[in-house]
C-alpha cells in the first residue's frame, strides 16, 4: 500500500527535505516553512513562533537523550524535547556565534556529547551547558576526519554523499576498487549494516577507519543516474535517485532482483518506522517539483 501526504493532509509544505523518527515514535519530517510531527494519523506543525531559529529546515537530528535538533539556514541551534522547542533565547546554552554557517552533520561521543560539523569545516560541542565553536581548535575538519575517530564519534546519520572517499589524513586506511567479499558472506553483510555508508557518484561504500570498500555499483545493476539516498532494512537494500526508488529484496543473501517501485520521482531520503513502514521523501517531476513525504507499507 503507498500512500501520499501534502500540504492538504496537513503538512507543512510541498517540499520535504528529510524525516526522523523520535523515541516516541513520532515522525518529523524537515521542510522550507517548518517542521511536522506525525502521530500517524496527523501533523502538528511548528516554525519560528513555536519557537524554531529558522522556518528554512533543511535536516533533523535524533540524539541518544530523546531530543530532535533542527538543522536551519541561518545555523543557529534548537532542539525539541519535553513537548517544546529550546532555542538560544529560551535557553542560553545554546547560544553561540555560527560564524553565519550552517550545520551539516551531528555526531555524539560516549559522554553523549553533542557535535556538529559545518559548511565551513568547524566543530561546535555542545555539552548541555554551553555551546562551543572551534571546541578542538580553529582549524578545519571535514567528515572523513571525524568518521576516522570512530571510538569517540558516533554519527547520528546513517549515510553521506560525498565527492570522493580519500581521507587524506588516514595514510593507514586501505581503499579497495572492488569488494574482497562476496554479498552472501554473513561478516561482510554485518559489516556494511553497522557502519557509515558512504554515497560517491553512483557507488556505495562501507567505511570503516580501517579500509573503504565498495558494495554496490549503480551501474552494474542498470542504474545510470547519481545515487541521492539509501538505506538498510536487515537484508534488504533501498536505493533512492532522482528518478526512482529501487530495491533489492535480500541483497546481503546474495540476490540479484532489481525492483523499480516509483518512477519518475526524485527520492531524497528514506526512512523506515518502527512499524515496519518505509517513508521516502521525494520529488515528482512536475513544473514545481514539490518534494513530498510518502509512506510505503510492503508485506513482510
Amino acid at each position: 500500500m503507498i500512500r501520499n501526504y501534502n500540504v492538504k493532509d496537513g503538512l507543512a509544505n510541498a517540499t520535504v527535505y528529510s524525516a526522523v523518527q523520535d523515541v516516541e515514535g513520532f515522525i518529523w519530517f524537515a521542510t522550507p516553512t517548518g517542521v511536522s510531527k506525525f502521530d500517524g494519523k496527523r501533523f502538528r506543525n511548528y516554525t519560528k513562533k513555536d519557537g524554531l531559529t529558522d522556518n528554512d529546515v533543511v535536516k533533523l537530528a535524533a540524539d541518544s537523550r530523546g531530543r530532535i535538533w533542527f538543522f536551519t539556514s541561518n545555523g543557529k541551534l534548537s532542539f525539541f524535547h519535553n513537548h517544546i522547542v529550546h532555542n538560544e533565547d529560551t535557553d542560553s546554552t545554546l547560544s553561540y556565534n555560527s560564524r553565519s554557517h550552517y550545520v551539516q552533520y551531528a555526531f555524539e561521543d560516549r559522554a553523549r556529547t553533542i557535535w556538529f560539523l559545518n559548511s565551513a569545516g568547524r566543530l561546535i560541542q555542545y555539552n548541555g551547558r554551553k555551546t562551543v565553536y572551534d571546541k578542538l581548535g580553529a582549524s578545519s575538519m571535514d567528515v572523513m576526519s571525524i568518521l576516522s575517530k570512530d571510538s569517540v564519534f558516533q554519527p547520528l546519520q546513517r549515510y553521506f554523499n560525498l565527492q570522493g572517499v580519500k581521507d587524506s589524513n588516514n595514510f593507514q586506511q586501505k581503499i579497495f576498487i572492488t569488494a574482497p567479499f562476496s554479498l552472501g558472506n554473513q561478516r561482510f553483510a554485518e559489516r556494511i549494516q553497522q557502519n557509515p555508508v558512504i554515497i560517491t557518484g553512483n557507488t556505495l561504500y562501507s567505511y570503516t577507519p580501517q579500509d573503504i570498500m565498495p558494495f554496490f555499483s549503480g551501474t552494474e545493476w542498470g542504474i545510470r543516474e547519481e545515487i541521492s539516498s539509501v538505506s538498510i532494512d536487515g537484508d534488504n537494500l533501498w536505493i533512492g535517485t532522482p528518478r526512482a526508488l529501487y530495491l533489492i529484496r535480500d541483497f546481503f543473501k546474495g540476490e540479484k532482483k532489481l525492483s523499480k517501485l516509483l518512477n519518475n520521482h526524485f527520492i531524497t531520503s528514506i526512512l523506515h518506522d518502527r512499524d515496519g513502514n518505509t517513508d521516502h521523501h521525494l520529488r515528482r517531476r512536475c513544473v514545481s517539483y514539490p518534494l513530498q513525504a510518502l509512506l510505503l507499507r510492503l508485506p513482510r
